[in-house]
Formats: structure tokens, sequence, C-alpha cells
């Protein structure tokens, strides 16, 4: 595949994303990415960079969360 692609939850996105990069080797990292944000609880969209945006303003939302890890 010539994409990294993360199939993220809205639930957990966060521990979705570290899972699935944690096993990845170094040259798939490199890679674009694509993100599947919400497709397991229904949502359906396609990838053209607001479904990234998107992605990374929930993560990162999550990460910076004061409450997280509690």
């Amino acid at each position: 595949n010539d994409y990294l692609i993360l199939d993220v939850s809205r639930e957990q996105p966060l521990k979705d994303t570290l899972d699935q990069l944690w096993w990845q080797e170094r040259k798939t990292l490199l890679k674009p990415l694509k993100v599947k944000l919400g497709q397991q609880e229904g949502e359906v969209g396609l990838d053209h960079g607001g479904v990234t945006y998107e992605f990374f303003r929930v993560v990162i939302g999550e990460a910076f969360a004061p409450d997280y890890g509690k």
C-alpha cells in the first residue's frame, strides 16, 4: 500500500492510534497518512484532507485533556 492507513474510533482515538502505530516499520511510518475516523461507529467519509484534519483535532484534544488517564 502507498499509504499509512489508520482506522480510528471516536470513542478511543488516541489509544486506537497508538495501538496501530506501535508495531509499524519505519518505512511504513514515512508514508502519506490516510485516516478512517469513526467508521466503527457507522460514519462514512473519504479522506481528502478533512478527515485527517479532524483526526488530529480529536487525538490532540484527547491527549491534552486535563482528565486523560484518570
